[in-house]
């Protein structure tokens, strides 16, 4: 009975997700027979054409697929689930396709000229935002490519673009052979994310003539797929009175990320396995996260589109509000926190909240369903494993360790004097070294599987990982790291810098070395998604296309500049979601910073209101990572507390990003000059010194002055060459100094005198 209703759902979920398939295939310049099937699906003459190629791709290249054929391709002209979620996911009226297509009919091609518009060029925090427009160029997602034309001038060049990447697209379908279901959605959602992710859905708006399709087909479909199945599930029919259909919105937060991450015992033993560990368990918690978002789906016959995002220890997926939801979520909850609980000992803990919201209120009502105080704690992080404590057998006291492991002294060591975790965490990070692409498995009904590496959570599930493509279980999840063969497609920042230690990193650092951690974060991100798009065009597939696009950044985007410039230098901890921690040699860390901080601002179309700021620490390799991540963390807290944040830290220093530049090629400058020894450590020093002496006094500027005249003598006795001279004493010997000058040369001389440690000293200088 289950099985059967789980396949109603999906026949609907693969419905909806064809339902606008069409609008890819018409816009390759294809023909429909006038005669053929697939003409039946156009609604007199010159409307919803896309209808007749869609049934034309479905026919063409899922044959198999034929019993769903009407369900996807008649959605304008017969009232069901999938055209309720299709208007309720447009969230424009339906005319807005009626208009494509009679631009079709009369030989008027701007739908297929037109590119998709950068999701960042709409968002506007400030009162005079600053951009320069950006558009996606028609390619696969995988070759995500910017430009600054909003449309493609030749209609043939046009449909040759799309053909090209159309032709790819059904190429790799035709390897879709299963007759079933769940093997064909688990093996096509990955293609259409990939394939339709960066062209445009609507590309006219009603009584708008200035829109931009800014909504890509992919999340779309996706959207429409996730509210067809939930009103699928709440067995919704078009048309009756008195339903009472609501969806929720339920958000899932992980809590005790830092503290399990670097839960690592460092000693001269354990030191080679820091780097691969601290990685492994960052990546791990990524799992952990789809591990709660796979189980809160499935749990309702649910799939990959009602997971709406999942990425940094939280997501929110869309259910259906059925008489026994209470009930069943509880239950499910209950059998997380245990399984949490007893795998992870109190140490991390997820929190739940939802938002009940009627399915009209849907359309055109992002405020309304993010609406914090509509929201319902079911588990917060105050209240940590409460379903726990209803049990009167649970013990929440752990057991003293007899032998614990010298990683993370946290469980019985068994094998190489490491717990079963550890053994396993350093396991998974060779499988990450060695393979650029893995697929994931989030199995429920834990049938034997042949992986190269499981985690089980019991009564949870079991996370089955690997290196080849497995063979697919029906009900179970998968999710394709680096590809899009299987279930859901992510990238993971694999840059480990060769697989190098910590002490081999920092022996890469020019003078001192030492190791740099860098910390960033993209600024008022909350505001970003809650004010950032005007509430009078904003839809909830803008908001999720922000989001897929900001992760897509930090994930990938991020990773193939870095790999291009730096691949043996750096070790990425973490990168996704909106922030990144990455370790590298303290030499290059303002110049990664730099340059990240550049490609965000072109990825963002140089966008004035999106920014990052960013944390560094600089600190010796063998020092506990533990406390260099918490220092910048402290740093990045700094960078935040100032008035426009936009600003990075370094020895306890914050600069807006604007004088980052200046910062790095004052520093290449004075590293430079002490190399030839035109100009000593000792005159560096002592500025170091006079300036991080009065910066620290509660008033720098008369702190300062006490210094100048004995920085002027030095200038005149130890400096030869006049032009220095000049430009010392313009910048130092002078009344109006301020303190955001010399807090730029703190960091300047600072930075300059960590990257030529090695330099000799003139031994004759006063």
């Amino acid at each position: 009975m289950k099985e059967n209703y789980q396949s109603e759902i999906m026949k609907t979920t693969l419905a909806a997700l064809l339902h606008d398939i069409g609008k890819f295939y018409q816009r390759t310049g294809a023909k429909i027979n006038p005669q053929s099937f697939d003409s039946s699906f156009t609604k007199e003459f010159g409307q919803y054409k896309h209808a007749a190629f869609t049934s034309k791709f479905i026919s063409e290249f899922f044959p198999t697929l034929h019993p769903i054929l009407s369900l996807a391709a008649s959605h304008h002209i017969t009232n069901n689930e999938i055209s309720k979620a299709d208007q309720l996911a447009s969230a424009h009226d339906r005319k807005s396709d009626e208009e494509e297509d009679t631009e079709f009919e009369h030989s008027r091609y701007d739908f297929i000229m037109k590119r998709m518009n950068n999701i960042f060029n709409e968002v506007i925090l400030s009162e005079n935002p600053e951009t320069k427009k950006t558009f996606l160029t028609i390619k696969p997602l995988t070759q995500f490519e910017l430009t600054d034309k909003d449309r493609i001038e030749n209609l043939e060049q046009a449909k040759q673009e799309y053909k090209v990447v159309f032709n790819e697209f059904t190429s790799r379908c035709k390897g879709i052979v299963s007759p079933n279901v769940f093997v064909i959605h688990h093996q096509l959602y990955p293609l259409l994310k990939t394939y339709t992710g960066a062209i445009p859905s609507a590309t006219y708006q009603q009584n708008n003539p200035s829109f931009k399709p800014t909504v890509s087909l992919f999340d779309h479909l996706k959207l429409t797929a996730a509210l067809a199945s939930v009103l699928k599930a709440s067995d919704y029919q078009y048309g009756k009175e008195g339903q009472d259909v609501k969806l929720v919105f339920l958000e899932y937060d992980l809590s005790g990320t830092q503290d399990y991450i670097f839960q690592v015992t460092e000693g001269e033993e354990t030191k080679r396995d820091i780097a691969k560990s601290l990685r492994t368990r960052s990546f791990f918690l990524l799992l952990l996260t789809d591990l709660i978002g796979f189980k809160l789906v499935h749990d309702f016959s649910l799939s990959y589109e009602n997971i709406l995002f999942s990425s940094g220890g939280r997501g929110i997926v869309l259910l259906p509000f059925l008489p026994d939801f209470e009930d069943k979520i509880q239950k499910t909850i209950s059998c997380i926190e245990k399984e949490i609980f007893e795998k992870f000992k109190g140490k991390i803990s997820f929190s739940f909240a939802k938002n009940v919201i009627d399915v009209n209120e849907f359309e055109n009502n992002y405020q309304n369903i993010m609406n914090a105080q509509k929201k319902t704690v079911l588990s917060g992080k105050k209240q940590k494993f409460k379903t726990l404590f209803s049990n009167p057998k649970f013990s929440f006291v752990s057991k003293p360790l007899l032998n614990a492991c010298e990683l993370c002294e946290s469980y019985e060591a068994e094998k190489n004097n490491r717990c079963h975790d550890c053994n396993d965490f350093i396991e998974l990070n060779s499988i990450l070294v060695n393979n650029k692409k893995i697929f994931v498995e989030y199995d429920f009904s834990k049938k034997n599987n042949t992986s190269n590496l499981s985690f089980s959570f019991q009564s949870l599930g079991n996370i089955n990982i690997y290196v080849q493509l497995p063979e697919v279980n029906d009900f179970s999840y998968y999710v394709t790291y680096n590809g899009d063969e299987l279930g859901e497609s992510k990238f993971y920042a694999n840059l480990n810098a060769k697989g190098k230690s910590f002490n081999e990193i920092a022996d890469l650092s020019e003078g001192d070395k030492k190791l740099g951690l860098l910390k960033m974060d993209v600024d008022n991100l909350g505001l970003i998604f809650y004010k950032g798009i005007n509430h009078e065009y904003k839809t909830f597939s803008k908001v999720l296309m922000l989001s897929r696009f900001m992760d897509y950044f930090f994930s990938k985007h991020l990773f193939d500049l870095m790999t291009e410039k730096r691949k043996n230098h750096i070790y990425i901890n973490y990168s996704g979601g909106d922030d990144l921690v990455l370790i590298a040699p303290a030499s290059e860390i303002l110049s990664i910073a730099s340059e990240i901080n550049n490609a965000f601002h072109l990825f963002t179309s140089q966008n004035k209101d999106l920014h990052i700021s960013s944390g560094i620490d600089i600190f010796d390799s063998k020092s506990p990572i533990r406390y260099a991540v918490l220092q910048a963390e402290a740093a990045l807290d700094q960078s935040k507390k100032q008035e426009h944040k936009n600003s990075f830290t370094i020895f306890g220093t914050t600069i807006n990003n604007s004088d980052m530049k200046q910062v790095i090629d004052e520093c290449e400058y004075y590293q430079n000059k002490l190399a030839k020894k035109q100009i000593s450590r000792s005159i560096i020093y002592k500025l170091y010194s006079a300036i991080s002496n009065s910066v620290d006094n509660n008033n720098p500027i008369e702190a300062f002055s006490r210094f100048i005249p004995l920085l002027s003598y030095s200038f005149e006795r130890n400096i030869d060459d006049e032009s220095e001279k000049t430009k010392l004493r313009k910048l130092f010997v002078r009344r109006d100094i301020n303190i955001s000058l010399l807090n730029l040369y703190k960091v300047i001389f600072e930075y300059a005198l960590l990257k030529t440690r090695n330099v000799k000293e003139d031994k004759n200088e006063q």
